[in-house]
């Protein structure tokens, strides 16, 4: 009785346990006809649901037409439709949902069933939820004489409905960025996911990427930009400063060392004699006397008037070089000391700085570089791949045969692919190679995908690949059948097509075997013809095993000559109990 009972418990944790990601909506259990069902899925939900996978059924069987629709909003999966008329109960069926079920990829179906009863609803909308990025509407059906609803986007407001069909306007205004949350019309909550602009510029608000906007300076200032004063202000497109108004920090005047008693000019920069004449220095501006004029070592002057920019040695207790005067910082100009002057960055950029690539400056004192907008490592793109097929539908006789599709993945990014990884449901389904796979640019790698059982029900599975958090998935679906008039193998881009959508030559391993060849595998239906993803070999070869029918054919032929033969023997050698009887009466006759 305990195992029983722990054996019991143990069930209904596996089925909580598996039902953590099973997919479930909000939907209620009962609706009013004609009003708007409007629910949020949940649960690990991989992979886009498309119309074309929804249906509503009424009493088990009858197929139902209604408007609906379902989509992803933000990070939610919603549906909405407008209930039956008439009453009666109904299901809602998703088929064909990607989801992870018991911690693993997998497909699976979902229903809902309610019942609609009652009278019809005062009014219904369309549609159920919003996905926009500019004004939009949304239309309420009143089915009484009138009513009064209120709506709060982008404002609380009310509105007056008449019989019929009434337009209801939604403008979305200087919406900035993403809004994803509920609208309010009268007594639905309509999910919303509305994409406004990024940052509007001259609303004087700083939004979005905006750094400033008109008077809104985001608390900068010149002084906060490094600059003496001045008046900053924003620049055209709001994605920049304008620091014209701003002004730099005064240059401390330079030491006065150049008096008449401490300075003399030289000829060479170690020889301060024959002193004589005048000279002028930018730095001190004075007139002195000096050495005779010598043109390759000092500029001098015949007289104070004459003097030009002159340059030569000066000698203050001991010989050396005079200083250059300063230079001037801002005037795109990189002389004297100055490493750059803006724009002017003396022939540098951030790859001869070692850098890989990005927007070399020049720092405010014109004294280093400005490395911020410098790329140190390369930033690679993300993967993208291709699983080829997307989808495998199988039919295939009944039989202890054990399946095995082959399916590759294109590397169509950038860069190569490596640690790539797969996830699915290893208890039933086994991947080869699984470990080490890397995939160079525009190569293609290819899978072989095993059931590990032979099929005795209708088999379904997902296989989901990832390259970092990219991700793609193969779908396959294997169905049974007694006729082999019905035997068909397809392979799909995606679950919304029906029919082959590949030729032979993209299927992998793909090709068309010659009429006296045989094919290792099944073919697959392809949109030029069979085509056989496996070898192609003479049947005398081995590629058909046709020759053990024949022989088991020909046992079973020769069992039922043997028995036959027997029989006949056996009836021949015994009379029949009563001729036997017959025959011993006449002979004591």
């Amino acid at each position: 009785m305990k195992k029983l009972v722990f054996f019991a418990g143990l069930v209904v944790l596996v089925m909580l346990v598996q039902g953590i990601y099973a997919v479930s909506s909000d939907l209620r259990d009962s609706y009013a006809p004609k009003e708007t069902m409007i629910g949020e899925f949940s649960g690990g939900i991989l992979a886009p649901i498309a119309r074309e996978q929804v249906s509503v059924i009424r009493d088990g069987h009858i197929d139902v037409a209604v408007e609906y629709d379902i989509r992803k909003l933000g990070q939610g999966y919603y549906i909405w439709l407008i209930s039956p008329q008439n009453t009666g109960n109904y299901t809602l069926k998703v088929r064909d949902i990607i989801a992870f079920v018991g911690g693993v990829p997998d497909v699976v179906d979902y229903e809902k069933e309610f019942i609609v009863a009652g009278e019809i609803v005062d009014y219904s909308i369309n549609p159920g939820f919003v996905f926009a990025s500019d004004d939009f509407e949304i239309a309420a059906t009143l089915y009484e004489s009138s009513k009064t609803i209120e709506i709060d986007f982008p404002e609380v407001r009310e509105i007056n409905l008449v019989p019929g069909t009434n337009h209801i306007d939604f403008p979305i205004g200087d919406l900035i960025g993403v809004y994803s949350a509920r609208i309010s019309v009268g007594r639905y909550s309509v999910p919303a996911y509305i994409l406004g602009e990024e940052y509007v510029c001259g609303d004087g608000q700083v939004d979005g990427s905006e750094v400033c906007d008109e008077d809104d300076l985001g608390g900068e200032s010149c002084i906060s930009k490094g600059y003496a004063g001045g008046t900053l202000s924003c620049a055209e497109g709001c994605l920049s400063f304008d620091v014209d108004g701003c002004e730099l920090p005064e240059e401390p005047e330079p030491e006065q060392v150049c008096g008449s008693e401490q300075l003399e000019l030289c000829l060479t920069e170690y020889n301060c004699t024959n002193v004589g004449g005048y000279w002028y220095n930018k730095t001190c501006n004075l007139y002195e006397e000096g050495a005779e004029c010598d043109s390759e070592h000092v500029g001098l002057c015949l007289t104070p008037g004459t003097c030009l920019d002159a340059e030569g040695y000066w000698y203050n207790e001991i010989c050396n070089k005079f200083p250059e005067p300063k230079q001037k910082c801002g005037d795109n100009i990189s002389e004297g000391n100055e490493t750059c002057d803006g724009e002017d960055l003396e022939g540098k950029n951030c790859s001869s700085l070692g850098y890989v690539g990005g927007d070399l400056g020049c720092s405010k004192d014109c004294l280093s570089y400005d490395i911020g907008q410098c790329v140190l490592e390369i930033t690679f793109a993300p993967p993208r791949f291709m699983i080829n097929p997307g989808v495998i539908r199988d039919t295939v006789l009944v039989s202890d045969e054990i399946l095995s599709y082959s399916f590759g993945i294109v590397n169509q990014g950038e860069n190569e692919i490596e640690n790539l990884r797969f996830d699915y449901d290893r208890n039933r389904f086994i991947i080869s190679p699984e470990e080490n796979i890397s995939i160079g640019v525009n190569e293609t790698a290819h899978f072989n995908l095993a059931l590990k059982e032979s099929p005795r029900n209708r088999v379904r599975g997902v296989v989901v690949a990832y390259s970092g958090d990219v991700y793609e998935y193969l779908v396959f679906t294997v169905n049974l059948t007694s006729d082999a008039g019905q035997v068909l193998r397809e392979y799909s881009k995606d679950s919304t097509v029906s029919g082959p959508s590949y030729y032979c030559s993209e299927l992998s391993g793909g090709k068309f075997c010659s009429p006296d060849d045989v094919c290792s595998t099944t073919k697959v239906a392809a949109i030029d013809g069979l085509c056989c993803t496996g070898e192609c070999g003479s049947a005398s070869s081995g590629g058909s095993k046709s020759w053990i029918g024949y022989l088991l054919g020909g046992i079973v032929v020769l069992v039922i000559i043997i028995l036959f033969v027997k029989y006949r023997k056996t009836g021949k050698s015994k009379e029949s109990p009563l001729k036997a009887r017959v025959s011993g009466i006449e002979k004591k006759l």
